[in-house]
């Protein structure tokens, strides 16, 4: 079925977030945007999060795909803000700028706390800190010890998120481990923040050499998890990485991603792109967020419905301008 939606060239990919493990908000989205549609999703490398969703495959009689995420140490995805309580004076002000609730305190000037199953690394919080307390840190899964359960509950993608430099060993270990144990479709999330042109592009090369074709399909990340900027030029750095995938002219399947929002399509059909597919996660959290996290959204049909709506419409227009 993933095959076939990727050669359709009109894929859609839902993304709850590598790091987000919070399973009734994940089951909230997930069910709003199969509704409107979408049979593919990315999730955490988490096994109660994936039955979860095949629950809700199930549920609605759709034959859907997963994805399940992992990540090298310094990539952005896959890390975490941690706060310094002897530092931390409560002022608040990171607080103001998490789109996802990650960050708390019992009252004014008290410590702020990390809700760690909501916060997906995007470190918007991180520069608003004025006193050093709080610190990115990577909480990569171990592989081996989570992904086999995986595979055997059943999924179509392992994505790899490589964006960092850090060690050039892990990567290739990590990405051989991963194809050890799973010989499926893969992918690689990789955008420029760290990387030339050149080095972006002989990663790629050199990662999925020895591969079948089509067996791999590359996230071009524009800018990772800046989807909530709703502008136009905020889905260039996606439409830019795409650009110079595609030139590369190799046997993979290609879906944009980083900054992806209802301007992507358009763009790609003007500048002519040849892609398969386009990834959505910040900017489809934000689309429904406050429906999903109305505390009546499990029993107002009403509230439900409103969230698919806007799911749909945003799909649909989507669709409308891919080939």
């Amino acid at each position: 079925m993933l095959k076939e939606l990727l050669e359709s060239k009109k894929c859609i990919k839902i993304i709850a977030g590598a790091g987000n493990t919070n399973k009734e908000y994940v089951r909230r989205l997930i069910e709003t945007y199969i509704r409107a549609g979408v049979v593919y999703f990315d999730i955490s490398a988490d096994l109660d999060i994936v039955k979860t969703v095949k629950g809700l495959f199930k549920k609605y009689n759709v034959d859907g795909a997963l994805a399940v995420s992992y990540g090298i140490s310094d990539d952005p995805h896959i890390r975490k803000v941690e706060i310094n309580s002897e530092l931390c004076t409560g002022c608040g002000l990171c607080k103001t700028v998490c789109e996802w609730n990650a960050l708390t305190h019992e009252g004014v000037h008290t410590t702020m706390k990390v809700i760690n199953d909501n916060c997906i690394g995007c470190g918007a919080c991180f520069p608003k800190c004025g006193y050093g307390a709080m610190t990115m840190v990577a909480k990569p899964k171990q592989i081996s010890e989570t992904l086999p359960a995986i595979v055997a509950e059943g999924i179509d993608t392992v994505e790899f998120h490589v964006s960092g430099l850090k060690d050039v060993e892990e990567t290739y270990k990590k990405w051989s481990e991963i194809s050890e144990i799973y010989d499926g479709m893969l992918s690689l999330c990789i955008d420029r923040s760290k990387h030339s042109d050149l080095e972006l592009r002989a990663k790629i090369a050199n990662l999925t050499r020895e591969r079948d074709p089509y067996t791999t399909m590359i996230q071009a990340d524009g800018v990772p998890m800046s989807g909530t900027d709703e502008s136009a030029g905020g889905t260039l750095q996606a439409i830019a990485i795409c650009q110079i995938v595609e030139r590369m002219g190799l046997p993979l399947y290609i879906l944009m991603s980083g900054g992806t929002n209802e301007w992507t399509s358009k763009y790609a059909k003007e500048f002519g792109l040849h892609y398969h597919g386009v990834s959505f996660g910040s900017c489809a959290r934000k689309l429904i967020k406050k429906y999903i996290e109305d505390p009546n959204f499990d029993t107002d049909e009403t509230i439900q419905q409103e969230a698919v709506n806007k799911a749909k419409a945003f799909i649909d227009e989507v669709k409308r301008h891919m080939a």
